[in-house]
C-alpha cells in the first residue's frame, strides 16, 4: 500500500460557506495516460533511480582448465524504456512495460575482463485506487508479472566460452525475475506521488492570496478514460479567510473527450471565487476629471439638471467625485455561446459646495453584465471582462426620487473606464491551474458548454 500524500488543506480554518462541489473535473484517455506515464519516467529518471540499486548475485562458473571462473560485482549501469502500453478496465489500470537493462561486472577465468550484459524483459503491471480520505488514497491490488527475454553477453576483451553462457543467462534471469517487481513497486509509488500530488497543490495568485486544489475523491477508471475530480478553495492574503464553491451550486458534467487526449471542465464557481479574490476590499474613490473619466462634462450636465443653482452654484466638472463599492458576489455563467459575468456596484456621486463641503448627490445601484474573453498561457487561465450592459437603480438621492436613466450613458463609461481595468489587470495575469498528472496546458482548445468551461488538449 502506498499512501498518496498531498497538500494539507486547513479544514478547520475553512469558512462555513465553503462547500464540497468539485471545481475541476479532469479526464484523459488511455493514449494520453500512456504518454504522461512515459514522459514522467523520462523526465524524472524514475526507472534508473529505482533500478540502479538492483542487487545481482555473484556467479560461480565452475572449473575451466583447472581454474574456477567467477563473475563478481554485477550491477545495473543503464536502463531504457523500449515500449509502454496502457489498457484501462473498470477500476483497474494495466500497463505493459518493455525494458532493456545494461549490467556490467568483472569476469575472472583466469584473467580479469569486464563483462557487459543487456537483458530484455517485459513487465505486466496492474493496480487500482482505494481508501480515499481527505485528499489522500492508496494504490491497491498491485500486481507485477515479469517475463525475461533475451540476454546478450559481451566481454570487453577476449571471447566468452559458449559453455558458460547458459549459466550466466540463467543467473541474470533469476535475479531479475525475483527483484524487478520490487523496483516496479517503487516506480509506481513514485509516479503516483508525483502525479496525484498535482491534484493536491497550493498555487499563489499574485498578492491577492492563493488557491488550494484538493483531490475530491478516488479517481474513476473505465475502459475509455481516467477521471480525477478536484476541489478548489481560495484564501485571501490579508484576512486568511477561505472561500470555495457553495454546496448549493450545481455540479458540472464530465467533459466529453471526443478526439482529444484529455480535457478539464472548470466550474463557474471557480471563476466566481477568483474574481472575489481580486475585487477591492475598500471603495474606489475617483475624481470627476477628464484625465480619469472621459465623460466628466456630460456627467456634470446631468447633475446640474437635477440640482438648482442655489444648491451648487458654478459647479465645475472637477468638483464631482465618486465612491465606488464593487459587490463581492460575482456570478459567472457558461453556455454554448460563450461566457458572461454579472456583478454589482454601488456608485455614490459627491459634489463640492461653494464652502468646500461635500454632499452626497445620488447613490445608484449598478448591475453590470460583461462578456468574458478566455485564454490559457503558462498553465494560467487569463480572463478579460468586456462590458456588455449595465442597469441602474436609485438607492438614495439628496433631491428626492429621480429618474436615473439620464445617468446611463456617463455611468456606463465610468464602469468601463474605472471598474473594468481594476478587475482586468489581475485577471489578465492569470488564474493558476493545476497541471494534473504533469500534463502541460499548451495548444489547448477552449469551449464553453452549459455550466462549465472546457479546456482540451
Amino acid at each position: 500500500m502506498w499512501q498518496i500524500l498531498g497538500v494539507l488543506v486547513f479544514c478547520g480554518l475553512l469558512s462555513p460557506s465553503v462547500g464540497t462541489v468539485p471545481g475541476i473535473r479532469f479526464v484523459l484517455n488511455p493514449a494520453q495516460y500512456t504518454q504522461a506515464f512515459t514522459d514522467t519516467l523520462s523526465r524524472d529518471d524514475l526507472l534508473w533511480t529505482s533500478l540502479k540499486t538492483l542487487p545481482f548475485s555473484d556467479i560461480t562458473l565452475g572449473s575451466l582448465l583447472g581454474i574456477v571462473g567467477q563473475i563478481l560485482g554485477l550491477k545495473a549501469t543503464a536502463v531504457r524504456n523500449t515500449g509502454l502500453t496502457v489498457v484501462m478496465t473498470n477500476e483497474k489500470i494495466k500497463i505493459k512495460l518493455s525494458l532493456e537493462v545494461d549490467i556490467s561486472g568483472t569476469l575472472i577465468i583466469p584473467l580479469n575482463s569486464i563483462i557487459n550484459i543487456c537483458a530484455h524483459l517485459d513487465i505486466n503491471l496492474s493496480f487500482g485506487f482505494g481508501n480515499y480520505f481527505d485528499g489522500k488514497f492508496d494504490i491497491v491490488n498491485f500486481q507485477c508479472v515479469p517475463t525475461v527475454g533475451s540476454i546478450e553477453l559481451k566481454l570487453l576483451s577476449g571471447l566468452l566460452p559458449p559453455l558458460l553462457i547458459p549459466k550466466i543467462q540463467d543467473s541474470i534471469s533469476s535475479d531479475l525475475s525475483k527483484q524487478i517487481c520490487g523496483s516496479m513497486n517503487t516506480v509506481i509509488n513514485a509516479l503516483s506521488n508525483i502525479w496525484l500530488a498535482t491534484g493536491n497543490v497550493l498555487l499563489p495568485f499574485g498578492s491577492f492570496g492563493d488557491f488550494t486544489f484538493k483531490l475530491a475523491a478516488l479517481p474513476t477508471i473505465t475502459e475509455n478514460y481516467l477521471e480525477v475530480t478536484v476541489y478548489v478553495y481560495f484564501r485571501f492574503a490579508v484576512s486568511g479567510v477561505y472561500i470555495g464553491i457553495p454546496d448549493t451550486d450545481t455540479s458540472i458534467a464530465l467533459p466529453v473527450l471526443g478526439s482529444h487526449g484529455c480535457c478539464l471542465a472548470i466550474h463557474p464557481g471557480t471563476l466566481n471565487i477568483a474574481l472575489q479574490g481580486v475585487i477591492p476590499k475598500v471603495p474606489l474613490e475617483i475624481s470627476n476629471i477628464l484625465e480619469v473619466f472621459s465623460k466628466a462634462e456630460e456627467l456634470k450636465d446631468v447633475i446640474l439638471a437635477l440640482l438648482p443653482d442655489e444648491v451648487l452654484p458654478n459647479l465645475a466638472a472637477g468638483d464631482l467625485s465618486f465612491k465606488i463599492t464593487i459587490g463581492t458576489n460575482p456570478l459567472f455563467a457558461f453556455d454554448s455561446t460563450g461566457a458572461t459575468v454579472t456583478l454589482s456596484a454601488k456608485i455614490e456621486i459627491f459634489a463640492k459646495k461653494a464652502d468646500g463641503s461635500k454632499i452626497s448627490v445620488v447613490v445608484v445601484r449598478c448591475s453590470i453584465s460583461a462578456k468574458v474573453a478566455i485564454s490559457v498561457a503558462n498553465s494560467k487561465l487569463n480572463l478579460g471582462l468586456l462590458l456588455f450592459s449595465i442597469a441602474l437603480e436609485l438607492e438614495s438621492s439628496s433631491v428626492g426620487i429621480i429618474d436615473v436613466s439620464s445617468f446611463l450613458d456617463p455611468l456606463s463609461s465610468l464602469v468601463n473606464e474605472a471598474i473594468m481595468p481594476v478587475l482586468n489587470v489581475p485577471l489578465g495575469l492569470g488564474i493558476p491551474l493545476p497541471q494534473l498528472l504533469k500534463i502541460p496546458l499548451v495548444n489547448v482548445k477552449i469551449q464553453t458548454i452549459v455550466n462549465a468551461l472546457v479546456i482540451c488538449i
